[in-house]
Order: C-alpha cells, then sequence, then structure tokens
C-alpha cells in the first residue's frame, strides 16, 4: 500500500520569529496562513465559530484578538456581502509580511517624500513614545496576577503555562522555551495570555467543585474574577475587595457574592459557609 504524501504550509520566518504575538494571536494568525497560504490564496472567508473550532480559542476571545491583531495592522479584515442573501463570513489576509516588506523597502530607499521628515528625526520620535509605552506597560505588568506567587508557584505556573502555549506550535519544545523566556523576561502581551489563562485554569476548577452547591437557601451560580464582573456586579464596587468572586442566587433570585484575594482562599470560605447551619442565611 503506497505512503499517503503529507501536505505542507509554507509560513512566512517573520510570522514564527516574532516574540511580539501572544499565544492567541499566534494561533489566530496561523489560522489564516494556512487558509490563505496554504490554498495560494491572498485572503479567505472564516467565520469566528471556524476559528474557535480550529483554534481552541473561545469566541469571545477569538473577537477581541482579531480586534488586536487589526490595530497593530497584523492582519486585514474585509466585509463581505455573500449573493443571493445567504450567510457572509469576514475575509481575512495577513498584512504582517506586507507590512515588514514595506519597511524594509523604506530603508533601503531613505529618501523623504514632500512634507516628510528624515528618517533619523522619525526614529527619535518613534523612540520617546516607546518610552512612554514601556512606562504604561511596566505598571501594569506589576499588578499581573503572576507576581502574587511564590518562586516556587512562578516555576510550576510558567512550565504549565508553556505547555500549554506550546501544544499547537510547529515545535513544541522550542516554543516552549521561547514562552518561558518571554515570561522571565516580563513581555506584557504573554503575561496577559498568562494570567487569562490562570484565571481560566483556577475558575474552571472552583466552579466544577462548587457550582450548584448550597449555602443555607443560596446555590452558587457562577465563579469569576475582577477581569469578568461585567454582567455579575459593577467592577469598580467589588475589584478593591478582592481578585475571585463566588456568587449565588435564591428561589427569588436574590444574590450574595463572596469574594478573595486567591481561588484558594476563596475555596476555604466557601467550604466554611457551605457547612454553617441554614438559619444563619434566613432573610432579615
Amino acid at each position: 500500500m503506497a505512503k499517503k504524501e503529507l501536505n505542507y504550509t509554507q509560513i512566512p520566518n517573520i510570522i514564527l520569529d516574532d516574540t511580539h504575538l501572544n499565544v492567541y494571536e499566534f494561533r489566530i494568525i496561523m489560522h489564516i496562513a494556512r487558509q490563505t497560504i496554504g490554498y495560494g490564496k491572498k485572503s479567505d472567508g472564516i467565520s469566528l465559530s471556524q476559528f474557535h473550532k480550529a483554534t481552541g480559542i473561545s469566541v469571545a476571545k477569538v473577537h477581541a484578538t482579531i480586534t488586536t491583531l487589526k490595530e497593530k495592522k497584523h492582519i486585514k479584515v474585509t466585509q463581505q456581502t455573500a449573493k443571493h442573501g445567504g450567510k457572509s463570513y469576514n475575509r481575512y489576509s495577513l498584512t504582517l509580511i506586507h507590512s515588514v516588506d514595506n519597511h524594509i523597502h523604506t530603508m533601503d530607499n531613505p529618501i523623504p517624500q514632500h512634507g516628510e521628515p528624515l528618517i533619523h528625526d522619525v526614529d527619535i520620535q518613534k523612540k520617546i513614545e516607546q518610552k512612554k509605552i514601556d512606562k504604561r506597560e511596566t505598571e501594569t505588568i506589576i499588578s499581573n496576577i503572576f507576581y502574587s506567587f511564590t518562586e516556587h508557584e512562578k516555576k510550576r505556573e510558567s512550565n504549565l503555562y508553556a505547555d500549554y502555549a506550546s501544544m499547537e506550535a510547529k515545535s513544541p519544545a522550542s516554543y516552549k522555551i521561547k514562552i518561558k523566556k518571554q515570561i522571565e523576561k516580563q513581555h506584557k502581551q504573554t503575561l496577559e495570555a498568562f494570567e487569562d489563562w490562570y484565571f481560566q485554569k483556577t475558575c474552571t476548577e472552583l466552579m466544577l467543585k462548587y457550582v450548584d452547591k448550597n449555602i443555607g437557601e443560596y446555590t452558587i451560580s457562577s465563579i469569576y474574577t475582577y477581569k469578568d464582573t461585567k454582567g455579575y456586579v459593577d467592577a469598580s464596587e467589588y475589584e478593591a475587595k478582592g481578585i475571585y468572586f463566588a456568587q449565588a442566587k435564591n428561589s427569588k433570585n436574590k444574590s450574595k457574592v463572596w469574594s478573595a484575594n486567591s481561588h484558594k482562599e476563596l475555596a476555604e470560605i466557601l467550604d466554611l459557609n457551605i457547612q454553617m447551619p441554614d438559619d444563619e442565611y434566613d432573610d432579615e
């Protein structure tokens, strides 16, 4: 029986070597590359559900990541109208490759157009703006959940996240090393992706254990972090009280919320309250 020949997609090195892409951006761009370069096309119509199925990223996160990639001018999204009233999907193409080509072309031909500043003046201004951005990003990084861990926890969770992030990479071992180095270097987007992953993981663990458990007349319905307070409670009111929240409701749809600064602390609070007598929760 003849061996089935494997097919390949040629991925430009500029994508594989870009250390500024977080795990979500990398997966989205790789799928667009697969659907365009892989089929010899410049663009392709892709639905959010197709992105979700191909990458394993939630539809909400896919939408947010696409928005970020558009703002960075790494991808181009074009609305298309289906003929005969059929369902339409946005068309996606990669501009990351073309933007690099244009940058190289500009540096090879540094002759300013009429009214444009010289290249070195632009570079100086970019450095000034970058310093301002770096300062803001440093302040954001310090508040990341990663820095609340002990050194042992940092090492353990970094390994777990690197394993997760590298699952679909072309070379998982090398991509895992890359992710760990980015964390060590306090790469902002990698730390943000790490925090999202960690919150999702720990909230899922808590939900599996506590959702539908009763605390008096209340039933625990959801567990979330301060990043997800929209639709539950007012973020400005609850953010200062903790990081993790558990919401419970009674038969009258009245809510109670418990908060804590870590998922372990929230688990201890819930365990304690679940063991308390029912009359502790009678309405006043």
